[in-house]
């Protein structure tokens, strides 16, 4: 059961306080009323304004190309040039509440397509393997990235679990219309150090597919829920993550 909230035990003060001013009128409790009366106006406005204006400024700090929704977002946004001469990147993780996570992310070129690992403070890692089915010019047998490719390599808590999750993902720009897919996974660590390398502490989540967004592509990412705007007439796809499961509620 949820617990009273401060405007509310602030509101029965108010109340028992003018039933008092009533019985004992020689007390002169208006000053303490209205002073508590304000207090209890505040509160909706810190909630609905101060704290939403603090977000949008500290998100606007990490300045994403694509991604929005929440200043918890630890994330890179490298094109395909970058990550094809920097040889790899690296997305330092941030902490969580135990110590079996891993510390970052390695995202890198070999041979014909990028990889991405998970990496461990003991030098131990595993490879994620992203589902992607965008974003390729096909030869033939061979098939190898388009140089138009955005990426995302991304961590936040996007089921709302209080553990962070990992999302790989890639924005297909080579037309008009543009596709963004997104591959989610999910870290159970394990109890003993030497099992940090099997695949089993990793729940694939799912992929996700938005396709034939107009402009600028806005992923955002919120505590429960995926959003990308079609930015066509009000469509949009949109996700949430409920017990596991990764439920479609988009209008598109």
């Amino acid at each position: 059961m949820k617990k009273p909230s401060a405007p509310f035990w602030i509101s029965v003060t108010v109340i028992l306080l003018a039933v008092a001013w009533v019985l004992f009128p020689e007390q002169n409790l208006e000053p303490v009323i209205v002073l508590l009366a304000a207090f209890t106006g505040i509160f909706p406005l810190v909630k609905n304004e101060l704290l939403p204006w603090l977000e949008s400024r500290k998100l606007r700090k990490k300045k994403f190309k694509f991604l929005s929704g929440s200043s918890k977002i630890n994330a890179f946004e490298p094109s395909f040039e970058e990550l094809f001469e920097a040889g790899g990147i690296e997305l330092d993780l941030i902490p969580q509440s135990f110590s079996q996570y891993p510390v970052r992310l390695f995202a890198f070129f070999e041979q014909t397509d990028f990889r991405f690992k998970a990496n461990f403070n003991n030098r131990k890692s595993i490879e994620l393997k992203k589902c992607f089915d965008i974003g390729y010019d096909v030869e033939e047998e061979f098939k190898f990235p388009k140089k138009s490719n955005q990426y995302i390599i991304a961590q936040f808590d996007v089921d709302d679990d209080g553990v962070d999750e990992f999302i790989l993902g890639i924005i297909d720009k080579d037309s008009v219309l543009i596709d963004v897919q997104l591959t989610i996974f999910k870290y159970h660590p394990p109890l003993l150090e030497p099992d940090l390398e099997r695949v089993e502490n990793w729940e694939y989540l799912g992929t996700i597919k938005a396709q034939g967004v107009v402009g600028t592509v806005n992923v955002e990412l919120k505590n429960g829920s995926i959003t990308i705007p079609r930015n066509h007439r009000g469509f949009y796809y949109k996700w949430t993550f409920v017990d596991g499961q990764v439920i479609d509620i988009g209008n598109y």
